[in-house]
């Protein structure tokens, strides 16, 4: 389960011939009274011990190990700037992270993960951190795209020179 997420130990009895009773020890010495009362595991694994008895009969421990997901968790650095034609590395922009993190071109992030992207115009990307069954976490990063400048054109004035002659070079945008 999520760290922080509470569990209910009598919904994971799918069936008994006894009565069920429940302990936060393996030696049975700490019996939980309530366990239909939701309960919030505090160290990772937590591990509880079920015994069904029927009068004077008692089953074998069945024990519930409970594993703690950390809350997934995503932070960005600033988003970059680049040329048109360049290629952006995702995991070059994650500051830090808790879980796995995924990038996607859609903002619930169900388009197939991706790890590279060359956009050719400004461009959203999301990432997803994700955990366990944890609630994913998401963050977006915004990749602006300049436009390149054009190649410059060169003329000049004469196309071949001899000593001393001197020639003017003119240089403009397409």
């Amino acid at each position: 389960i999520c760290q922080g997420s509470s569990i209910v130990l009598s919904d994971y009895v799918e069936s008994s011939t006894g009565t069920v009773k429940w302990y936060s020890n393996s030696g049975r010495t700490t019996e939980i009274t309530n366990p239909s009362v939701a309960r919030t595991p505090q160290s990772n694994p937590t591990y509880y011990y079920a015994r069904a008895t029927s009068g004077v009969c008692s089953s074998v421990d069945k024990t519930l190990t409970v594993t703690l997901s950390p809350q997934p968790a995503i932070t960005l650095k600033a988003a970059p700037t680049i040329c048109e034609g360049e290629k952006v590395t995702f995991s070059e922009y994650v500051n830090s992270k808790t879980g796995t993190v995924t990038w996607h071109t859609d903002a619930n992030c169900t388009s197939a993960a991706i790890t590279t992207a060359t956009p050719n115009q400004t461009t959203t990307y999301y990432a997803k951190a994700t955990s366990g069954d944890c609630t994913p976490a998401k963050a977006s990063l915004k990749v602006t795209v300049n436009n390149k400048p054009a190649v410059p054109t060169l003329s000049a004035d004469k196309t071949s020179l001899v000593s001393p002659d001197k020639a003017t070079l003119t240089a403009g945008a397409v």
